[in-house]
């Protein structure tokens, strides 16, 4: 084979134009990297703006909370709705208690009003029977 062999001339240009591609290649690569990491960049700088400015932000609403007027009244509010939230409680207690203190005194007044209508039935009755024995009636 010679150095003026057309085909080994064919294939050392086919070489040269791949390298040369692989060399674009690689330069748009290397362009790609540089954009990206400036754009990483970029990102990084709002995500740290983002956090100063959120920073402040907390800051500006626990000062906003500090200084509130109304602080203490809603804190007695919040206080209010528990001890509201403990009373129902106790009240619902209370008048389960006397739902059945109800039931106890109708049972005790129904059984009493019986025992007493007996009572009196059997006076009248007697009463009744004394006065026919007696001729009264």
């Amino acid at each position: 084979m010679s150095a003026n062999d057309p085909w080994q001339l064919n294939q050392i240009e086919d070489n040269r134009r791949c390298i040369q591609a692989m060399q674009g290649s690689l330069g748009s690569l290397a362009d790609g990297v540089t954009r990206l990491r400036q754009d990483i960049g970029q990102i990084s700088n709002a995500i740290d703006e983002t956090n100063a400015r959120l920073i402040r932000v907390e800051v500006k609403v626990e000062s906003k909370r500090d200084l509130c007027p109304f602080r203490e009244d809603i804190s007695r509010a919040s206080n209010n709705i528990r001890r509201l939230e403990h009373s129902e409680e106790r009240l619902d207690g209370f008048e389960k208690r006397m739902r059945e203190l109800e039931v106890a005194m109708a049972r005790s007044g129904f059984l009493s009003g019986a025992a007493g209508s007996g009572v009196v039935a059997a006076i009248g009755g007697l009463l009744y029977g004394i006065g026919k024995a007696a001729g009264w009636w």
